[in-house]
């Protein structure tokens, strides 16, 4: 699989935000506590098949723990229609590590998708809270390209204020992929949107 560019690396500048911060509301019943650990590194890159559904996503994410006995890193996401692969870091279920405050951990992970009807032609990496480094790559496989990519941000992934905030029009790379890096986002959603020429 592809090596995750830094951000600031190769690829192609399209003068799209490097820093994004929004006012996205929190979730519902959410308390008001500090966070417990800082996503200091977040790589996701989104494969898509040859039908233009999802096929796969890893996800490869360096966090800081900013207390003392962290041992629990929470991933949800919005269908069940998924499988997902631990490849290195953390252990899905007991025993388990415990990080202090200060303490790092780099965690990998696959998942893989199973959809039985046609999905909404996003990808949107959602921040709740402050995440650094944060690269999204979404690869299209030759058979079904798309005709016209966008960077985006939501105001919310939330119905009925999941309309689109901003867009910018973004170009394929020689792997039928697009690639953005963003320093810092906070409250905010944000990702690739496209659209398939009708089959």
């Amino acid at each position: 699989m592809r090596t995750p560019p830094a951000c600031g690396g190769s690829g192609r500048v399209w003068n799209l935000p490097r820093v994004i911060y929004g006012d996205l509301p929190p979730l519902a019943g959410e308390v008001s506590d500090p966070p417990e650990y800082q996503t200091i590194s977040l790589h996701e890159f989104h494969y898509l098949g040859a039908d233009g559904q999802p096929a796969s996503h890893r996800t490869i994410q360096d966090i800081r723990s900013l207390v003392d006995g962290l041992t629990t890193y929470r991933y949800t996401f919005d269908t069940d229609e998924v499988e997902v692969e631990r490849v290195q870091g953390g252990i899905p279920g007991e025993p388990y590590r415990r990080l202090n405050r200060g303490e790092m951990t780099s965690m990998e992970y696959i998942t893989r998708f199973h959809y039985s009807a046609d999905v909404e032609p996003v990808f949107r990496r959602v921040a709740h809270r402050r995440l650094e480094k944060v690269a999204i790559r979404v690869q299209f496989d030759p058979a079904r390209l798309p005709r016209q990519v966008w960077w985006t941000e939501w105001a919310d992934y939330r119905d009925p204020d999941d309309r689109v905030a901003r867009q910018h029009p973004v170009e394929l790379d020689v792997e039928n992929a697009v690639y953005h890096c963003v320093d810092v986002v906070d409250r905010s959603v944000i990702g690739f949107a496209w659209q398939f020429d009708p089959v």
